[in-house]
């Protein structure tokens, strides 16, 4: 909610104050994006994109 009412400051700012931008969060700095598997690293990440990559040819 706070960051929502942020957004919506600078938004409304944006006008007058040339130096905000803003711009869409990558899918890297987003934790509940299914694509990322915060903590797996190893093995089983490595089979996992291999199955990914596998299954979209």
């Amino acid at each position: 909610m706070k960051k929502a009412l942020i957004a919506l400051a600078l938004a409304a700012l944006k006008p007058q104050v040339p130096e905000f931008e803003i711009k869409p969060a990558r899918v890297g700095n987003l934790k509940q994006h299914p694509s990322l598997r915060l903590g797996k690293s190893g093995v089983a990440a490595a089979k996992r994109a291999a199955r990914k990559r596998k299954a979209r040819k």
